[in-house]
C-alpha cells in the first residue's frame, strides 16, 4: 500500500535533526516491528529491505540529544531488533519531489510519479 502525507520544512516545524537507522530484525518479526515503528512520531520512513540490515528507519528529532532516548525506546520495545548502523543526515538535498536549498526550503521541483517508466524499464 502506498499512502501520501503532507511534507513540511522540518527545521521550521521543530524537527531539524534527521537520522537513518539500519536495523537487523528476525524475518518473522519484521512486519510487526515495522508496523509499530511506523506509528512513532519520529518516524519519517520505515521499510523492509533485503540484506543483513533488513529494516530501514528514517527518523527526525527535535535535537541531536534526542537520538539516545529514541534508541533506548527501540531497544526496550523491540530487543530482537539490533541497530547495525546509524547516520546523521547533515543536510537534506531532496524531500518528496522538492530540491531543497540550504535553509530547507523548496527551491525546485522534481515531479514524483511512482508509476512512470524509468530508463531501466525500457
Amino acid at each position: 500500500m502506498l499512502s501520501f502525507r503532507t511534507d513540511f520544512t522540518r527545521p521550521e516545524a521543530g524537527w531539524p535533526t534527521e537520522y537513518i537507522l539500519w536495523l537487523a530484525a528476525p524475518p518473522e518479526d519484521l512486519a510487526t516491528i515495522g508496523r509499530d515503528l511506523s506509528t512513532w512520531p519520529e518516524t519519517r520512513i520505515c521499510l523492509s529491505v533485503v540484506g543483513r540490515a533488513n529494516l530501514l528507519l528514517m527518523t527526525q528529532t527535535h535535537h541531536p540529544t534526542h537520538l539516545h532516548p529514541l534508541l533506548t525506546r527501540l531497544a526496550t520495545s523491540h530487543p530482537e531488533a539490533a541497530v547495525v548502523d546509524q547516520r546523521l543526515i547533515l543536510r537534506p538535498i531532496k524531500s518528496w519531489g522538492r530540491l531543497l536549498d540550504r535553509s530547507g526550503q523548496a527551491a525546485a521541483v522534481v515531479p514524483v510519479n511512482p508509476w512512470a517508466a524509468t530508463t531501466t524499464d525500457e
